[in-house]
């Protein structure tokens, strides 16, 4: 079923924007379209995009893992809340992520936070949004050297309905440098999902999806 909620979609975007009467709504406007923009062109450099012939990344090499050392990850993520029975309910979200992830040996070795969230609604314009999601109790190499396991939970805020997330997100570290210079890790970035989270909202419970994409 298809929701009302749009996220990320560029042709939205230019309809939003041109129909924006005030200034406040024109700025709100062109932040969601640069976050929009820069989530698509994270997306398309990480995963590739066959309609424009770019491929993706493929998974880092395995003896190329660190097994110390940790480097961080910036980039965006797509949050979603939906319902089997009411294709109006629920959310999707576009934000930022931040993640940091730490080889040694251990438990928590990824950390880190997905927020500055934004959202549009079809007939109402750019959606009064916040909150975080934590990262934590990451566990690298989980199923193979290049992949990983990690939770998160927290609350975000639509409308003013605060809905309550938490799960656990598979990944995948992605690209292999040869010869990183100072401050890159030999992975060039990662990409994580989760597509039955547990999302909640006053006794209103919702399927959560999330896909994180991050580079170094």
């Amino acid at each position: 079923m298809t929701s009302k909620y749009v996220c990320a979609s560029l042709i939205g975007l230019v309809m939003l924007t041109a129909n924006c009467g005030k200034l406040e709504e024109l700025e709100d406007a062109r932040q969601f379209a640069d976050l929009a923009i820069d989530a698509n062109r994270v997306r398309t450099r990480v995963l590739g995009d066959p309609v424009l012939g770019r491929e993706g990344l493929r998974g880092t090499v395995w003896d190329d893992v660190p097994t110390s050392g940790s480097a961080t990850f910036l980039g965006t993520v797509v949050v979603a809340a939906v319902s089997a029975d009411n294709p109006d309910a629920g959310f999707a979200l576009v934000g930022r992520s931040d993640v940091t992830v730490d080889f040694g040996p251990g438990e928590d070795n990824i950390t880190g936070t997905m927020d500055q969230f934004q959202s549009s609604k079809i007939g109402e314009g750019i959606l009064d949004v916040s909150g975080q999601l934590q990262l934590e109790n990451g566990v690298v190499g989980n199923l193979a050297p290049n992949q990983f396991a990690v939770d998160y939970s927290g609350d975000v805020t639509v409308e003013g309905k605060t809905y309550a997330m938490s799960g656990d997100m598979l990944g995948r570290f992605l690209g292999t440098r040869t010869e990183p210079e100072a401050g890159q890790s030999t992975i060039r970035a990662l990409s994580a999902v989760d597509i039955n989270g547990n999302v909640e909202s006053g006794g209103e419970r919702l399927v959560g999806r999330l896909n994180l994409i991050a580079e170094n």
